[in-house]
């Protein structure tokens, strides 16, 4: 079943970096560079768990470096995406807390989680094995949260500033923003299964 999961990750990865590079004619900004980094970081994450499932042991503690760059890479890249099409629906001055949030709680949680998993992936790393099993729930309910607060007001500003669109283009319009709104609460469902 996992690696059912991984293919798909994999794939969707491989297929989204050639969209990527057809779509964006301007290679820049946040919105650009968040993507493509965590594309990036996904396809690599999903090829070096298929190789860690076959790795012999020497080559380990290599795959699980690799692992701890990509992770956090793609975890936070994930939540920038959504976070630079805040300023399509709301002022960015309004919405600068949310990058700071973005900032603090990957420093709080991801960067003790990379230096854990790294201990623990050494030879001698078998004692912290537990503390990372705790630490790893909490970053992935805290990464959750921040995903959800990001979600939370790309819904709400979505509905709130985007009324005068569906005025002005109807049923079009309103078709739109339902499906923006569908989006984001799929990936907050999504947060709160993984949780």
């Amino acid at each position: 079943l996992l690696a059912c999961f991984v293919a798909v990750a994999a794939f969707g990865s491989l297929e989204l970096l050639l969209l990527i590079f057809d779509f964006f004619k301007r290679r820049r900004g946040l919105y650009f560079w968040s993507l493509l980094l965590s594309t990036l970081a996904t396809l690599i994450f999903t090829i070096v768990i298929t190789l860690l499932w076959f790795a012999v042991p020497q080559a380990r503690f290599g795959l699980v470096f690799v692992i701890v760059i990509c992770y956090p890479t793609l975890n936070v890249g994930n939540t920038l995406v959504i976070y630079s099409r805040l300023h399509l629906v709301t002022s960015a001055r309004k919405i600068r807390w949310l990058f700071w949030m973005i900032v603090i709680s990957s420093v709080v949680f991801l960067l003790p989680q990379a230096i854990i998993v790294t201990i623990s992936a050494s030879p001698d790393g078998e004692h912290v094995r537990d503390l990372y099993r705790v630490f790893e729930k909490l970053s992935v309910t805290a990464t959750c949260v921040r995903e959800m607060v990001v979600g939370g007001v790309f819904v709400w500003a979505t509905a709130r500033n985007l009324k005068p669109l569906i005025v002005i283009k109807g049923r079009e319009g309103r078709k739109m923003v339902i499906y923006l709104i569908i989006a984001t609460t799929m990936m907050v469902v999504t947060d709160i299964i993984i949780v």
